[in-house]
């Protein structure tokens, strides 16, 4: 294996063949498998406690007592030129943006609804 400015250049000795890998192709390989790795852990001290708190009501509850007061996690929204935006700030700005792109709905004239609360409420008595 060769390095090269950016990748990597494998060499296979029997047949003599090059391959060309990108240094951000590795990058991902292995950002991929220590993701999967920190899910099979974290998966893994999940199993180990939850077998822990078997029967014992106190146990439980005090599980139940730090997951609760655990802080939630903050969502990300993607502003204008697609960046995560996790400030609070950032946020309402966002959405702030997005609401001013709606708009009401028409009023409707005051005949109309009062034609229409008045339909309501006949059939409702017929009901009755």
């Amino acid at each position: 294996m060769v390095e090269l400015g950016d990748g990597l250049l494998n060499v296979n000795p029997v047949s003599r063949c090059c391959e060309l890998v990108s240094k951000s192709d590795i990058k991902k390989k292995n950002n991929k498998k220590l993701r999967q790795e920190v899910w099979t852990f974290r998966g893994a001290i999940w199993e180990e406690t939850i077998g822990q708190a078997g029967e014992d009501w106190k146990y439980l509850y005090q599980l139940c007592s730090r997951l609760e007061k655990a802080p939630a996690p903050v969502c990300p929204l993607l502003d204008k030129i697609g960046m995560h935006r996790y400030a609070a700030k950032d946020r309402v700005g966002i959405l702030t943006d997005h609401i001013e792109q709606f708009t009401p709905h028409p009023a409707l004239d005051s005949h109309t609804v009062t034609a229409h609360q008045e339909e309501v409420e006949r059939r409702v008595r017929e009901s009755l």
